[in-house]
């Protein structure tokens, strides 16, 4: 049995403590079958290794699985971008245009916010708003979205 300690670190990450280790930050994962929402979630490094699985939310202290869940439920609310139309600098903010599964769609960041990583191809990118939007591979995209992006 580990005891963890688990507190919300960025839009879609947390801060995992094991036993009294260092603090790892990680992204949960929804394990198969997807239908249960409170189980079998995987907390992923941000180079995709697993940290910990957990069997069941329940099993863990209150702290832990609200700030859980709080991540989780925003990663269910993804718009998933497919390209990148356009990438524009006005003062200190970014404005996007992108093209979604859900439907084209405009968006600003900060200056200094810049996408975060997942893994080693896949980025999150939160909007003034609050909002997410997550790169799944950024090596399918097309030649000018990878050069808007780097």
């Amino acid at each position: 049995m580990h005891t963890i300690r688990v507190q919300n670190s960025h839009a879609a990450s947390l801060l995992v403590q094991l036993n009294g280790e260092d603090a790892t930050e990680t992204i949960p994962v929804r394990c198969f079958p997807w239908t249960h929402k409170d189980r079998y979630i995987s907390l992923r490094t941000l180079q995709n290794t697993e940290v910990l699985f957990i069997e069941t939310l329940q099993s863990l202290d209150e702290a832990s699985r609200v700030a859980i869940e709080s991540v989780l439920r925003k990663l269910d609310f993804l718009l998933v971008v497919t390209r990148v139309n356009y990438i524009h600098i006005e003062y200190e903010i970014r404005n996007w245009g992108v093209e979604t599964c859900q439907g084209p769609y405009q968006f600003q960041t900060k200056l200094d916010d810049w996408p975060q990583t997942i893994n080693a191809t896949s980025l999150l990118i939160q909007d003034v708003s609050g909002n997410l939007l997550k790169i799944e591979d950024t090596q399918k995209l097309d030649a000018h979205s990878q050069k808007l992006l780097w």
